[in-house]
């Protein structure tokens, strides 16, 4: 039977995504779906197989879970093909043609420079690359945002400490980022380190115990992932979630079924003093998108998690239903940064700047999304400052509207005091 030569065929890949099956003019074969195939694959032993939802949104799934030095080859008789082209596009930073970002503007000189000692002269000799002037557009979801003035990626524990150590002595800042899916920089940009952990520290280990390690670096859906197709449940409910493991335990990132900061034993990381130093998740206060990692000052290189046997087909339908609803509810193959605004006690935030006739307001190039009043994007020619100022506009709706004051969940980066004001509370 070819289910059966389907099964045995792709052992030799490392996972297996099975999209959507079309007709190409015949009448659909009963029983015979991408979730048949996929469970063909599992009955011949693959480890790690999973269905895609729609074929429109595969190339940003995959964005998230791929990794430096990867292989990702599509196969099939219809247009597949177009996935590869869109990963490509969208690896480079350019999602779509209609995803473009604009053209990086002639920005100012970054805020907050160095003295004497320049940033990229205090990190010029550690094991990692310094990309001096390296334009934040390329390292964070809405693309906006004027050069850093040295971006780090450090290539060992060591190489992360020494550099936020010579930093501190030099009273040089350091900026930790994860994959940038909840930044808004400043169009004047960044001064000091931004230290991004990059592919040294995207490793996941998995133990027999159901502890696993990740690196900070590691995308959050590719750990998902691999830990359903090896029977560990718990991270289904983080289905759909963009971005690095690492920005996620920072910000306990979760969904309405769960958030991350319930399964994290411990994190390791690098403290305001250049120790490299490990915290127990119970120290941690996790709580409704916060923690007290970044109030600890703690740049995290590792988390690790504990999780549970379980069902790994009811895992991986519950993450395709998690993931699918979200894809429905949400805007996607445009430029945001997630949720805007937190939600308050007992509310939502999308309701409230909806009831408040936002949606599709806009100042500039920024506009609140049709489909979710919480996401902002950024369309051609937006400026961060346009953002910051429809944020404001919003905030100030809600508060004048239900006197309810919004609390940011993306995080400003690079902003003057007072740029963006604390929520609205009536003071």
């Amino acid at each position: 039977m070819l289910a059966d030569e389907f099964g045995r065929s792709f052992y030799g890949a490392n996972t297996v995504v099975v999209a959507p099956i079309y007709p190409a003019g015949e009448q659909p074969i009963s029983g015979v779906d991408a979730s048949m195939l996929a469970d063909k694959c599992r009955s011949y032993g693959h480890k790690d197989v999973h269905v895609a939802g729609e074929l429109d949104s595969l190339a940003e799934e995959l964005a998230d879970q791929v990794s430096s030095g990867d292989l990702v080859i599509t196969l099939g008789a219809g247009s597949v093909w177009r996935v590869g082209e869109a990963l490509l596009h969208r690896l480079r930073g350019h999602a779509s043609d209609t995803r473009r970002a604009p053209p990086e503007p002639i920005e100012a000189p970054a805020v907050g420079r160095s003295g004497a000692t320049s940033a990229a002269d205090l990190v010029a000799d550690l094991e990692g690359e310094a990309k001096v002037d390296h334009p934040m557009t390329r390292c964070t979801s809405f693309r906006l945002g004027g050069p850093a003035e040295v971006v780090f990626i450090p290539s060992s524990e060591a190489a992360a400490a020494e550099a936020i150590a010579r930093a501190i002595s030099e009273g040089v800042t350091v900026t930790a980022i994860g994959g940038g899916t909840n930044l808004l920089v400043a169009d004047r940009g960044v001064g000091g380190i931004v230290l991004s952990p990059g592919p040294a520290f995207g490793e996941i280990r998995f133990e027999n115990d159901g502890r696993v390690l990740c690196g900070a670096a590691a995308p959050l859906a590719k750990v998902m992932r691999q830990a359903i197709a090896r029977g560990w449940v718990g991270m289904e409910t983080l289905a759909g979630i963009p971005g690095s493991i690492g920005g996620a335990a920072v910000m306990n990132a979760g969904t309405r079924d769960g958030e991350i900061g319930e399964l994290i034993v411990a994190v390791r990381g690098v403290d305001r003093t250049g120790r490299l130093i490990e915290v127990a998740g119970k120290d941690l206060n996790f709580a409704y998108r916060s923690s007290q990692i970044s109030k600890l000052g703690l740049t995290l290189l590792e988390i690790e998690l504990t999780l549970e046997q379980g069902d790994a087909v009811a895992a991986s339908r519950r993450a395709y239903e998690i993931r699918h609803y979200r894809n429905r509810t949400q805007p996607h193959k445009v430029r945001s940064a997630g949720s805007v605004f937190k939600n308050p006690p007992g509310e939502s935030a999308g309701r409230l700047l909806d009831r408040s006739g936002l949606k599709g307001v806009n100042v500039g190039g920024a506009r609140v999304s049709e489909v979710h009043a919480n996401f902002l994007t950024a369309e051609k020619g937006c400026s961060a400052s346009e953002i910051a100022g429809l944020i404001e506009r919003c905030r100030q709706a809600v508060w004048d509207q239900h006197q309810i004051g919004l609390e940011l969940e993306i995080q400003p980066l690079g902003f003057d005091p007072g740029e963006l004001p604390p929520a609205w509370s009536g003071g």
